[in-house]
């Protein structure tokens, strides 16, 4: 037997929020699951900046929204993906995404393999008021295999 059982309730897990206010739920860790693959659920309110184009070169993610809508773009192509919509976006693949609105969006992240809630951790702590954030922030993406191409 690998990884460990774990049940969690609506709203369970580690919550953390960045310094502009997004929130994410790490549900699912590396540690629980022997590396295979971590889950993150997010929400996105309606007047959240959009996550900027970005590819993950280490892991391959699959979202899938619970409530509200995303619009997702894939290596320039856009889909509107409301409410029960699953998306898989592989290793490589320059992404974003954004709650068109009109309601707040909640939606579940799956990575595999695991490690991008390490990036979440990290990340989430850094202190935009600390002189060093930018590089910081630089210093973690490139850590965790993340890049953040001109949009």
């Amino acid at each position: 037997m690998t990884g460990i059982t774990k049940i969690l309730g609506p709203g369970e897990g580690e919550a953390l929020t960045n310094h502009l206010g997004a929130r994410v739920l790490i549900r699912i860790t590396g540690h629980e699951t022997a590396g295979a693959y971590s889950v993150v659920e997010a929400e996105q309110p309606t007047d959240a900046l959009a996550a900027p184009l970005h590819i993950h070169d280490r892991e391959d993610e699959a979202i899938q929204v619970l409530e509200g809508r995303l619009i997702v773009e894939v290596d320039g192509k856009r889909y509107n993906a409301p409410a029960g919509s699953y998306i898989f976006i592989p290793r490589g693949a320059a992404q974003r995404f954004w709650n068109p609105g009109p309601e707040n969006t909640r939606y579940q992240s799956i990575f595999t393999p695991a490690g991008q809630e390490n990036y979440f951790r990290k990340a989430y702590s850094l202190d935009i008021k600390h002189h060093d954030f930018q590089e910081n922030l630089a210093n973690l993406r490139e850590e965790f295999g993340l890049r953040y191409p001109a949009s």
